[in-house]
């Protein structure tokens, strides 16, 4: 999936070139520019959608180690072992809650900033799971901390007349 790709500098050309080569038998490559039109390969098909989409009504989001409050879960072990993956978490501001209203999450300031960029793009949070519970070893540790990473779901907020 190329959005906007620039293949102007020598590092992108060579990030594509790399991810191009990768592909064993079979390379489907969705862009929205023109730069690889002059390529041409044995059974090459180009098929082209000029069709519009409008945004979805919901998004999930897969967090990432870099969403979370890592140190966190330094002292929510004891909570964070009684969780397995698939259940639900109560969404409160910038964490989420097990189902005794217990803290159990706090997102990063990166994230809870993400949170709002959707806000701005008529996404509400919806619904928050856990996905995976893993562990992590913070530098110079000595221990190991289970630290949970949540599945989202953001739903559009629909305007009257929608």
């Amino acid at each position: 999936m190329l959005e906007n790709y620039n293949p102007s500098t020598d590092e992108n050309k060579r990030l594509l070139y790399v991810a191009m080569t990768r592909a064993k038998q079979i390379l489907t490559v969705h862009l929205n520019s023109t730069f690889l039109d002059n390529i041409s390969a044995e059974n090459l098909e180009r098929v082209v959608d000029n069709q519009v989409y409008r945004p979805p009504n919901e998004l999930v989001m897969h967090l990432t180690y870099k969403d979370v409050w890592l140190d966190f879960f330094n002292n929510k072990q004891h909570l964070v072992s009684q969780l397995s993956s698939g259940d639900d978490l109560i969404l409160d501001g910038d964490e989420c809650l097990n189902s005794r209203g217990q803290s159990v999450l706090r997102f990063s300031k990166k994230f809870v900033n993400q949170i709002e960029s959707m806000k701005q793009n008529e996404y509400r949070l919806k619904s928050a799971k856990v996905n995976f519970i893993v562990h992590w070893l913070k530098e110079g540790a000595e221990k190991e901390v289970k630290i949970i990473l949540p599945e989202l779901l953001f739903e559009k907020q629909l305007n009257e007349g929608n």
